[in-house]
């Protein structure tokens, strides 16, 4: 027993040598080649079972016809002082307040009320090019109806605008702040070309007639108000600034009501797009292959160096 744990030891002394490393890739340089061509094809193989991917994209810019949040609290300020009144004071930063409004699951429900939106987000599978159509999951939504398994039963059944939302946000939107110009970028990823530039549209619109109603009722509802305290106060300092007050109202009401890019502006437009921009296949061949010959060659050399400390501890067994 004393003898093995010497040649044992005199075996894990020896330097593997970087030479044998190189002697036996090149031994096995047929057996590599042919694994690497062999993997390469079937990885191909595969990705081209992954669907394509379309991005429309656009370049938006907001505009400061809009009175969200804070910034329309503080037209108030001036009269809520007389009256004692404290207003929280600060602006609302309007493309900060359009990214958090585009991504919100109130936003996404009010989407979901234009026909076949919902299936085309969540069930989407790939792209019928022949019949400009979308193809769906046939697990998820199949024949016109939703389908899923329960147990050993199935039942139809719908998703909640939740679990379609964070599919929305994590493989169908995307949209951010360019930091240097302010401007938005906002991009939509789908399987279809068609719908991708489709749905960019009418998020386009959609924050733009939300924010053009809101703005509206808002107004009418100050206007109402206003037209109460100009009828009722009788200091002129105050007539003079509720005078200010339903003017600006006035503005806004006739904005909302002629803008057609109320709160965004388009600056470059949703457009078909002609090119996938996922999967990337020949890379993710090369990737898998590349992955795969360097477990080969791992092998390889346990194999090899596992065969000689075998040899070396029988010649000196």
């Amino acid at each position: 027993k004393l003898m093995n744990v010497n040649n044992n030891n005199a075996y894990e002394e020896t330097d593997i040598d970087f030479y044998e490393i190189i002697k036996v890739i090149f031994l096995n340089k047929k057996s590599i080649l042919i694994f690497s061509l062999i993997v390469f094809i079937v990885s191909a193989g595969i990705t081209f079972q992954i669907s394509n991917k379309y991005m429309s994209s656009a370049l938006l810019e907001t505009k400061g016809t809009s009175e969200s949040g804070l910034s329309a609290l503080g037209q108030y300020s001036g009269l809520a002082s007389m009256a004692g009144i404290s207003l929280p004071d600060g602006e609302i930063n309007k493309t900060d307040y359009t990214i958090a409004k585009i991504k919100s699951k109130s936003f996404f429900q009010d989407l979901l009320q234009y026909e076949d939106l919902l299936q085309k987000i969540y069930a989407s599978k790939s792209f019928d090019s022949a019949n400009k159509s979308i193809v769906y999951k046939d697990r998820v939504f199949k024949n016109n109806k939703w389908i899923k398994k329960d147990g050993f039963f199935i039942k139809r059944e719908q998703p909640s605008y939740i679990k379609a939302h964070k599919v929305f946000l994590k493989e169908v939107l995307s949209i951010s702040k360019d930091k240097e110009t302010g401007f938005i970028n906002i991009s939509i990823t789908h399987h279809s070309p068609i719908f991708a530039k489709e749905l960019l549209d009418l998020i386009i619109f959609e924050t733009n007639r939300i924010e053009r109603q809101k703005d509206l009722e808002n107004a009418d509802k100050s206007l109402e108000f206003l037209n109460i305290e100009a009828q009722t106060n009788t200091f002129s300092v105050t007539k003079d600034a509720i005078t200010n007050l339903i003017n600006e109202k006035l503005n806004i009401k006739m904005l909302a009501n002629t803008t057609e890019d109320y709160l965004l502006e388009i600056i470059d437009a949703p457009f078909y797009p002609e090119k996938k921009v996922s999967p990337k296949r020949l890379l993710l061949s090369i990737a898998i292959t590349f992955i795969f010959i360097v477990i080969h060659i791992t092998y390889l050399l346990i194999k090899y160096f596992s065969t000689k400390k075998n040899s070396f501890l029988a010649s000196n067994g």
